[in-house]
């Protein structure tokens, strides 16, 4: 069996079996498909700076886009744990971004900085409460889309993509359908439905009514 080429790093912490997608050891890439899939947000990014120039916070939302492709890139790639805290810390900021737009008219940049901040820290801590202080997030942001927001074709889409890719990422997780030697599992396909679903709540922020 070949050795681990990333084996002096701390390994994450869910390793050896984080997916369904067995790491190919010795290779520079351990999960190819749960790492190219991720492109999808990269694309998502760009698409943001390139066409969307009329939006709010333009700059911080394509980098957020791209900063979790290149995270979760690490993370799939070298199953190494700074790959790990680096793709949920842009999981985290990626939904900041979203919260601090509908939580007050005016961004806030001091608070946005301290709460991300405060984020990696926990991530570096305690990285047990990663998936648990995501889910709240996420539910915090949906709540706040519900108050502040008109439903419409984005919001509903966003939220279709995010439960297709729920339910893709814990078919995955639980093996329940699996082929750890495919390149497009479920995983794959949840990074795909969760930059659609990221990119459909910013086409809502771009067509939102004004706050309640």
């Amino acid at each position: 069996m070949k050795e681990n080429i990333y084996a002096d790093l701390s390994p994450a912490s869910c390793m050896p079996d984080c997916w369904c997608e067995i790491p190919r050891m010795g290779e520079y890439i351990l999960e190819p498909g749960n790492t190219w899939s991720n492109l999808a947000f990269i694309l998502c990014g760009m698409f943001v700076y390139l066409f969307m120039k009329d939006i709010s916070h333009r700059k911080l939302t394509s980098f957020s886009f791209v900063l979790l492709g290149v995270g979760s890139m690490a993370f799939h790639g070298t199953g190494t744990f700074i790959g790990q805290t680096l793709d949920v810390f842009a999981m985290y900021f990626l939904v900041s971004v979203f919260i601090f737009q509908l939580w007050k008219k005016k961004f806030n940049y001091l608070y946005f900085s301290i709460f991300n901040t405060m984020s990696l820290m926990s991530l570096y801590y305690f990285p047990g409460f990663r998936r648990w202080g995501f889910l709240v997030l996420v539910v915090f942001l949906l709540g706040l889309a519900i108050k502040r927001l008109s439903f419409n074709k984005y919001l509903g889409s966003a939220v279709g993509f995010m439960i297709a890719g729920q339910i893709l990422w814990n078919l995955d997780r639980l093996k329940i359908i699996c082929d750890p030697e495919f390149f497009f599992n479920g995983h794959f396909f949840w990074h795909i439905f969760s930059a659609l679903s990221a990119l459909s709540f910013t086409l809502c922020l771009r067509h939102r009514s004004q706050f309640t």
